[in-house]
């Protein structure tokens, strides 16, 4: 079964490992994944999710002798 196209922040803390109140404040300071506004609901779309995800991956610099 294919993951939905938006996900809630409960969805989002789930799948990057991290408590909701976590991404909640990564919101706030404009750290984490864009977000929708949708009335009051806030929801992140998938694709964006996974994006953020990679950019924030990091390769290992190995030390010259």
């Amino acid at each position: 079964m294919e993951s939905p196209y938006l996900l809630d922040s409960n969805q989002v803390a789930d799948m990057i490992g991290i408590r909701p109140d976590t991404l909640r404040q990564y919101r706030n300071l404009g750290t984490g994944p864009a977000f929708v506004k949708l009335g009051r609901l806030v929801r992140y779309k998938r694709d964006t999710v996974l994006e953020w995800i990679a950019s924030r991956e990091e390769q290992t610099i190995k030390s010259r002798p």
